[in-house]
């Protein structure tokens, strides 16, 4: 089975970020729904979450960071040493108010809900793996498993679960290679028509 190419354009960064942060409105459903089946997209909502989980930079480092990437400094003949100063401390002061600002919202707000078919709580495969997954989280019987990679070369859908997982076959795991960037995701047993159920697509990469 190969699963419908997502419909509809591209959600903007907005309401991908909103989507993920469990926005209920029908907006955010359906740039869920594109998301399941979209690499593109799939990929955006990664590039959200890591900045979100990004460290604070330490005053060294923003020093560093400024003299890199900041704006050249116009040089003077009698620089004033009471002006010389002001770039940086009002560079520490951002950074101060920034790691208060991350620590304020990260206490206030709980951790981030994952998107998966109702009864799992397994996450399952994702990230640099060592080797090819051997199964797959579904939670309950009936669901099936698209695993694919963003130019739809590979693609393969596994058969209705039995339990709460999914095997994959030695076969196709031997056709998985390395530095190549799959997506998977878990389909309903009514996912095979193009309204039917899937959860956001995880993404994993072999050494």
């Amino acid at each position: 089975m190969t699963l419908p190419l997502p419909t509809g354009p591209h959600p903007t960064l907005e309401e991908i970020d909103r989507a993920r942060r469990g926005a209920g409105d029908p907006a955010a459903k359906e740039a869920i729904a594109h998301m399941a089946l979209c690499a593109r997209c799939t990929a955006e909502e990664y590039r959200l979450d890591a900045f979100d989980r990004a460290e604070p930079l330490s005053p060294r480092k923003a020093d560093l960071e400024w003299a890199r990437f900041g704006p050249p400094v116009r040089r003077m003949t009698r620089p004033s040493s009471a002006v010389s100063w002001l770039p940086r401390l009002a560079l520490a002061a951002a950074v101060v108010l920034a790691a208060a600002a991350v620590f304020l919202v990260s206490s206030r707000r709980g951790p981030e809900p994952v998107r998966s078919v109702p009864s799992s709580k397994t996450i399952g495969p994702q990230g640099v793996l060592d080797e090819a997954p051997r199964s797959f989280p579904v939670g309950r019987r009936g669901a099936k498993v698209f695993v694919f990679d963003a130019g739809r070369s590979y693609e393969w859908t596994s058969q209705a679960s039995t339990g709460d997982r999914v095997e994959m076959p030695e076969s196709e795991r031997a056709k998985l290679k390395a530095g190549v960037d799959y997506y998977w995701t878990v389909l309903s047993d009514d996912a095979s028509n193009p309204g039917g159920e899937t959860t956001a697509s995880k993404r994993f990469r072999l050494r």
